[in-house]
């Protein structure tokens, strides 16, 4: 209706404009003055219809989209990349929720907003609102533009080679930048590249990053047939150890892009399209340790010296190949969350100073223990090496409730994403033990929400209404019950800064009492739902832990916890929090809970201690 009216205020001013420059400025007779003006309002009519009004208002939006993102990469000037993320996030949500992300931006947009959509969209599986008929092919796209815009370049660059300390920016500038070629593409054109100057090189290091892929088959084969260029293979993938150490986590940051980013045949997926956070993390192990295997077998036949080193606490965000000798150099950053290989662009470089600088870097990197364990293995030691991984990944998947009707049911396809001909007998291990463990545990080592509502329940009594629920131990001391909620997510965790005076502006995981009527469950659905507005979706129940003797603001100091946990990711910036009880939301990384220990709430800090992120 007030476009309606809209036009007809228009059509009438531009119509009477239009009889007084007729009459009284170009002196026209009646009958051609009326007719010309009675014509141009028509017209005028037509042209402003709804889904005129719409695409032209929709022009301009889009005009001042592009200001906004040329304004946001003008003043980045190095700062940090996430604060650049949360800017473009919360513009692009602001002009997406107005017309969805869809074919027709896709292939009419610039490489700046293609830049903006990739930094934007990372990590999130609904940053905006975007067409369901979008495809990996819009993705690639997307990626492909952005990767030829000298901003997106440089930042994922160096924040890649951030990941191995070399922070010389001046000579990242000068690296042969010249082709875009992302994903099977890229992987071509580097593979031939890189097999043109190994075949000039005379007894080489050879220096190669890979993720949590297995080694190509190409590089296997490069290695296996000019193994007498090549005196040192120094190998660096992401740790199999899924337990000790948390590098493969890390990587599951894959998972949380949009479904059109995520690649369909490349992770190991439920029904639905979603991924299977845990048996894809079976894929992972597998292959690395298909990896290694692979080049331990060729050290000992062609008699080259391999050195193994694996990323311990996380990928550092890109992959390398470098001939020492010889002087060359490929870069390939991959420092988002995106499945790497379908964003990377590649890079080469043959200069002295840049190469010598990086392979420096390198050395001192792998020489950082808490970042790097360096693996000495021989063919006598493989089959050792193997059991532990196994055994490693077997005692992760029993603690995350995977069955080996699990295991069986996706045999085929980890055996087909493996591609290793030992992946048939790791898996056969692999569900056995699981079988036979879970035919002889007395208690179920995972919780389904069922169950959950049914074995946490508290039985209140008689007690009614919505006050908090108070219980008497065996000795007649009352207490509380909190529940409360672990979100961790690539070595962080999230926290609440309380606003309440009583709480001393102190830090808190998400927690609440319990409330008469409850169950834990329950309590924890609203308690979230109350602290951060948002909807408990996948979580899992951690642990109990009773009789923890920490005061509240009611006034008791004893109280039974119920610990909660998810690994999903959450955008802080799209929390809606009451601000009276909550100052601000925060990501903290776990290394750093020791060296704010005392900031945190009494509770919280029992609590974090009896789980072990926090020291005594």
């Amino acid at each position: 209706m007030k476009i309606v009216l809209g036009r007809l205020i228009l059509v009438g001013v531009v119509f009477l404009a239009l009889i007084i420059i007729s009459f009284h400025v170009l002196n026209l007779d009646t009958f051609l003055g009326w007719f010309l003006a009675l014509v141009a309002a028509v017209l005028l009519w037509l042209f402003t219809g709804e889904d005129k009004i719409g695409f032209i208002l929709y022009l301009t939006s889009r005009g001042r989209l592009r200001k906004d993102i040329k304004v946001f990469f003008k003043s980045h000037q190095g700062n940090s990349l996430s604060n650049l993320e949360g800017k473009l996030k919360k513009r692009l949500r602001s002009f997406f929720n107005k017309k969805e992300l869809d074919v027709g931006f896709i292939n009419s947009a610039t490489s700046e907003e293609c830049v903006a959509l990739m930094l934007a969209m990372q990590n999130q599986r609904f940053p905006f609102d975007y067409s369901n008929n979008l495809a990996l092919s819009d993705f690639k796209n997307i990626a492909r533009n952005a990767s030829k815009n000298i901003f997106y370049r440089d930042i994922l660059l160096a924040g890649s080679l951030d990941g191995i300390n070399y922070k010389n920016h001046e000579e990242i500038g000068k690296i042969n930048d010249n082709k875009y070629d992302i994903g099977n593409e890229l992987k071509e054109q580097s593979d031939r590249s890189f097999i043109n100057r190994l075949m000039a090189a005379d007894k080489d290091e050879v220096i190669l990053f890979s993720t949590t892929s297995q080694i190509s088959s190409d590089i296997i084969k490069i290695i296996t047939n000019h193994h007498e260029k090549i005196s040192k293979v120094s190998f660096f993938i992401c740790s199999p150890f899924i337990i000790k150490d948390s590098a493969i986590e890390s990587m599951f940051s894959e998972y949380n892009n949009p479904s059109f980013a995520t690649p369909v045949m490349q992770f190991i997926q439920n029904g639905d399209g979603s991924i299977n956070t845990q048996l894809d993390a079976v894929r992972r192990v597998l292959k690395i340790t298909s990896s290694i295997t692979n080049l331990v077998n060729i050290s000992s036949d062609k008699g080259i010296e391999i050195e193994i080193n694996l990323f311990k606490r996380k990928y550092p965000g890109l992959k390398v190949k470098l001939l020492k000798k010889s002087k060359f150099l490929q870069i390939q950053p991959g420092n988002l969350t995106y499945a790497n290989n379908l964003y990377r662009f590649g890079v080469e470089s043959d200069s002295s100073k840049l190469i010598s600088d990086v392979y420096n870097s390198i050395v001192k990197y792998r020489n950082s223990a808490e970042l790097v364990e360096q693996l000495s293995l021989t063919t006598s030691g493989i089959t050792e090496f193997q059991n532990k991984v196994l055994s490693e990944l077997t005692l992760w998947l029993l603690e995350h409730g995977v069955t080996h009707e699990d295991i069986k049911a996706n045999k085929k396809e980890l055996i087909r994403t493996v591609d290793d001909i030992e992946a048939s007998k790791w898996l056969d291990s692999i569900e056995r033990v699981i079988c036979v463990t879970r035919e002889n545990i007395q208690v179920n080592l995972e919780l389904n929400q069922v169950d959950l509502d049914d074995i946490l329940k508290v039985r209140v009594g008689n007690q009614k209404g919505n006050s908090i629920f108070v219980g008497e131990t065996s000795n007649g001391i009352p207490f509380h019950i909190t529940v409360a909620m672990l979100f961790i997510y690539d070595g962080k965790i999230l926290v609440i800064k309380k606003s309440d005076p009583a709480y001393d502006h102190k830090y808190s995981v998400v927690a609440g009492h319990l409330e008469n009527g409850e169950s834990p469950r329950s309590a924890l659905l609203r308690e979230v739902k109350e602290e951060l507005g948002m909807t408990l979706i996948d979580f899992k129940f951690l642990s109990k832990e009773i009789g923890v003797k920490d005061l509240c603001r009611y006034g008791l100091n004893l109280h039974d916890w119920y610990i909660f946990y998810s690994d999903g990711y959450i955008d802080i910036d799209s929390i809606e929090f009451d601000s009276s009880e909550i100052e601000s939301v925060e990501w903290i990384s776990l290394h750093e809970l020791n060296n704010i220990r005392d900031k945190f709430t009494q509770g919280s800090s029992l609590i974090l201690k009896k789980l072990g992120y926090v020291n005594e």
